[in-house]
């Protein structure tokens, strides 16, 4: 036996990593032989970083790396559009070819630089949803606590994204890379005075940018209605958030209406290099920047460059990617009105289909439309109206009465009619009453959704079409007769609106009362459950013309359940008014004249002096007893003399001031003067859970001597000066 030859360890080791080298470099060989040369359909063109001198270049990138061995070069890079290059809307930029703009395609869009969405059947790339979870001491003891803040999250809801403001303070954010200076703009809804919705443009540190072009604090819209924002972004990174909170809201009503988002479009991003496609249910010609939703009883599909029909036996609402098969008529795809009195005095309760039908009537099943009802008498006019023929009634003419009868008569001398509506029988809509619906999203409404008269009473219809409505009934008043007055700092009710009202809620659903005596649009009263009928009064305290406004929510914006039976529970709820009566208005119906004991003019009776009420037994003007003011003119009986509080003395007859100096019970004398200014005094500084920082604030007078200002009471969220001082949020109590 021969002796090996000893070897080191290190030598072991290099000679172990030598045959693994070689064995690689053999592999390796072995697969680029077996890989196929690349041809130029294996690359395609993309853009490089953009430079320090705002320049790119163009440059072949392999479609699949390490799939092909390039045997030579496809291309040198091509210098390409600067990066602030963008087309316009309706085209795309042609990367992979000559590197200019091109009309999009039929059946797609593009915004040339820019980004749209406005499809929410789920959160789109890009977007982020934060809720904060507040505890209770942070809003007050008034509000229960609740683990699960799910219902104010932002939600894609199909057409929008909708928060319903809530303890829990919620975040939509959205972060866009601008390539150069740019815009946003978007749709909302935001009904609720009560709940704030706070829009903000961040840096990409979270800073708030500084300038009032990224801070908005949206304007209250009306009831269904939608507004624009529209602010400028600076180039480079931009986050978007929209921010929702209630608590306020839920202190002060037992429902919150939600805040609504349906388009958000951004430009000034980068370059389109393709067109997109239009969604199912929509479509648009060649270079379309936007698609155009499918009308009722058509189709499309992704894509679509045009509509489809329907077949006779089915329908399609508008913006459907399909054609459902029309169901059997029921009773909930008609309505029952009642028609207009005819040249004979005589009317009958009748059933129309509701427009757009949708229902089969020849299916197996499906029910008759029902016959008309036998006629009978019409009801007499309201009080205050008179017949114009056998089947309409209108107001009397000026300084006119009716009698019981429906007959006009002269008012006597020295004497005035007393105005006011007052609307029993629902035949037809009364001149200065309307109805419409108005709906959220991209749905329309039936053409009978709205408020139908019905004998004694005007009631809600709509058809099972109708998602997130809202039924609308208007009631304008040109005005109301007197002067504004105050005492005590509490302004005198100048007329007061009564009505009747029933509510029916198989489903969730509200009833809101609205009045816009404030310059907009403010939720006075809302029933959210089944209540029978019952009376509801309101003082009106201004003189000045105003709308009423009655607004029917039949669901509860998406969070029923999609379920039929659902739906045909949600067919059930209904609301009623039956009597609706305002007094003391300058322009309306009267059933009695009264007394002007100092004479009158054309526009009635002239008043008492100052501090005088009218007596019923004299008819005379007479003076309130000592220590009491008459803030409102022509008013009648003793009863309408108010007493000045303690501390304070009447002044001309129709208000009480204080003179800034106070005597206690024994005889000590506070003098106040230095106070008479209105006082602002704000509380703590308080904190949400993710740090955010409000206080409330207050306006106080202990004296108001003089002519000098009542103190006011406003939701003040947007004041510029206190967000500049503090960064908050002030809220006037």
């Amino acid at each position: 036996m021969h002796n090996l030859p000893s070897v080191t360890s290190t030598n072991c080791v290099r000679h172990i990593l030598n045959l693994i080298l070689s064995l690689s470099l053999v592999l390796a060989v072995t697969k680029e032989e077996t890989l196929q040369q690349c041809h130029l359909d294996d690359f395609h063109y993309e853009y490089t970083e953009c430079d320090i001198n705002g320049g790119r270049w163009r440059v072949p990138v392999p479609k699949e790396p390490g799939m092909c061995i390039a045997s030579s070069s496809p291309g040198a890079p091509v210098r390409g559009k600067d990066c602030n290059f963008a087309c316009n809307p309706g085209e795309y930029l042609d990367i992979q070819g000559d590197q200019e703009c091109h009309h999009c395609p039929p059946g797609t869009y593009s915004l040339g630089g820019g980004i749209r969405f406005d499809e929410w059947d789920e959160l789109p790339s890009g977007f982020a949803v934060k809720t904060e979870h507040v505890t209770p001491s942070s809003w007050g003891s008034k509000i229960q606590h609740k683990e699960n803040c799910s219902r104010s999250e932002w939600t894609p809801r199909g057409s929008y994204i909708m928060s319903v403001p809530g303890q829990c303070p919620s975040n939509l954010l959205f972060s866009a890379k601008l390539i150069m200076a740019g815009t946003l703009s978007f749709e909302y809804q935001y009904t609720d005075p009560e709940s704030i919705f706070h829009f903000v443009v961040q840096n990409d540190q979270c800073q708030a940018v500084d300038s009032d072009e990224t801070e908005k604090w949206p304007e209250i819209t009306n009831e269904g209605r939608w507004s624009t924002i529209k602010v400028n972004l600076k180039t480079g990174m931009n986050v978007l958030q929209w921010r929702t909170i209630g608590a306020l809201s839920e202190l002060i009503h037992s429902s919150v209406s939600p805040v609504l988002i349906r388009k958000i479009e951004i430009t000034g991003v980068a370059y389109t290099s393709e067109c997109t496609k239009c969604p199912n249910g929509t479509y648009s010609g060649e270079g379309s920047s936007f698609c155009l939703l499918c009308p009722a009883d058509q189709f499309s599909v992704h894509g679509a460059n045009k509509c489809e029909s329907c077949k006779s036996w089915e329908y399609a609402e508008p913006g459907s990617a399909q054609c459902t098969a029309r169901p059997p008529c029921t009773e909930f795809d008609y309505y029952e009105y009642q028609k207009p009195c005819n040249g004979n005095g005589k009317t009958q309760m009748s059933f129309n289909w509701i427009e757009p039908r949708i229902c089969y009537e020849n299916a197996s099943g499906s029910v008759v439309l029902p016959s008309d009802g036998p006629l009978v008498g019409c009801p007499p006019c309201n009080p205050g109206m008179h017949k114009v023929n056998a089947s309409h009634c209108d107001f009397c003419e000026t300084d006119h009465y009716a009698d019981s009868d429906g007959m006009c008569h002269v008012c006597p001398a020295l004497t005035s009619p007393n105005y006011n509506i007052d609307y029993k029988y629902w035949n037809v809509l009364p001149n200065n009453v309307s109805t419409h619906c108005i709906s959220a999203g991209v749905d329309i409404c039936t053409n009978t959704a709205g408020w139908l008269p019905s004998g004694d009473h005007i009631k809600t219809s709509f058809g099972l079409g109708d998602h997130n409505t809202f039924l609308v009934l208007l009631l304008k008043i040109a005005g109301f007769r007197g002067s504004v007055g105050t005492v005590d700092g509490k302004p005198i009710a100048l007329s007061t609106v009564t009505f009747d009202m029933e509510l029916k809620c198989k489903t969730p659903c509200q009833l809101l009362f609205l009045s816009d005596a404030n310059g907009r649009n403010a939720v006075l009263q809302s029933w959210e459950k089944t209540s029978a009928r019952k009376s509801y009064s309101h003082e009106i305290f201004t003189n000045e013309s105003l709308t009423l406004t009655w607004a029917f929510q039949p669901d509860d914006f998406g969070f029923g359940s999609p379920e039929d039976s659902e739906q045909m529970l949600k067919m059930q709820n209904v609301a009623k008014i039956f009597n609706i009566k305002v007094t003391n208005v300058i322009s309306g119906g009267a059933t009695m004249c009264q007394s002007c004991p100092e004479g009158k003019t054309e526009d009635g009776c002239i008043p008492c002096p100052d501090g005088q009420y009218v007596d019923p037994k004299s008819q005379r003007c007479e003076s309130c007893p000592l220590g009491t003011v008459l803030p409102r003119s022509n008013a009648w009986g003793k009863e309408a003399c108010k007493p000045c509080g303690h501390g304070l003395h009447p002044v001309g007859g129709r208000s009480c001031r204080s003179d800034c100096h106070f005597t206690d019970d024994m005889g000590r004398v506070y003098d106040f003067t230095e106070l008479d200014k209105v006082r602002f005094v704000s509380g703590s500084r308080l904190f949400t859970g993710s740090g955010t920082q409000y206080y409330h604030g207050f306006n106080i007078s202990l004296c108001n001597h003089g002519t000098q200002p009542l103190p006011t009471c406003v939701n003040n969220v947007t004041s510029q000066l206190v967000s500049a001082l503090l960064g908050g949020k002030m809220l006037n109590q």
